[in-house]
C-alpha cells in the first residue's frame, strides 16, 4: 500500500513538472510586447521579405510614438519611400514619417489632432526589405529609441515591455 502511494505521488509530481515545462515553452504575450513577425524568414537575393510590426496589450493610451529599427544594410535593402505600409493600430487618420539612413529606419507615427488616443493590440505597420547579398541579419527595435507621447506632446511611460526581434536570412 505504501509503495503504490509513493508511485502515485511520483506520477503526480512528474505530471506537474511536465505541465510546468510545457507552459514555460509556450510564447505568451499577456504582457506588453512589441513584436516583429515572423521571427524567422529566409529569402533569396532580389526577393522581398515583409515584417509586421505589432504591438500587443498596450494598456496606456498613446497619441504618437517614435522608434528606430536596426538591420544590416549590407544584407538587406530598404526603400524609405515604398518599404513601409501603415497598419491599422493608429486608425486611418494618422501622420507617418519614415526615413532610412545607415542601417537604421526612423519611424514616427501620430494620430491626427482631434482623434482619440489608442491602446490595445494591433499592427503598427509592415516593413518590406529586399535581399541584396547572402547572410543573416537581425531586425530589431532599439529599446532606447522607442518613445511614446500623449495628445499634449508629452513623452509618457507605457510600463515594462518585451521586444521580440526578427531574423532574415538571404540565400543565393
Amino acid at each position: 500500500m505504501i509503495k503504490s502511494g509513493i508511485y502515485l505521488n511520483l506520477r503526480i509530481a512528474v505530471l506537474f513538472i511536465c505541465l510546468l515545462i510545457i507552459s514555460c515553452d509556450e510564447e505568451s504575450y499577456d504582457s506588453l510586447a512589441f513584436k516583429l513577425d515572423p521571427e524567422f524568414q529566409t529569402i533569396s537575393i532580389n526577393n522581398e521579405a515583409s515584417i509586421s510590426l505589432d504591438v500587443q496589450n498596450l494598456s496606456q493610451p498613446i497619441f504618437a510614438m517614435s522608434m528606430q529599427v536596426n538591420y544590416s544594410s549590407s544584407i538587406l535593402s530598404f526603400n524609405d519611400l515604398t518599404g513601409f505600409s501603415v497598419g491599422g493600430f493608429f486608425g486611418s487618420q494618422n501622420v507617418v514619417f519614415v526615413e532610412e539612413e545607415n542601417s537604421t529606419i526612423y519611424i514616427a507615427m501620430s494620430i491626427q489632432q482631434g482623434n482619440s488616443e489608442v491602446d490595445g493590440s494591433g499592427t503598427i505597420g509592415t516593413l518590406i526589405f529586399k535581399g541584396s547579398s547572402t547572410g543573416t541579419t537581425e531586425i530589431e527595435i532599439s529599446l532606447t529609441d522607442l518613445h511614446f507621447f500623449d495628445s499634449g506632446g508629452n513623452e509618457i511611460s507605457v510600463g515594462d515591455f518585451e521586444i521580440v526581434p526578427a531574423m532574415i536570412t538571404v540565400t543565393s
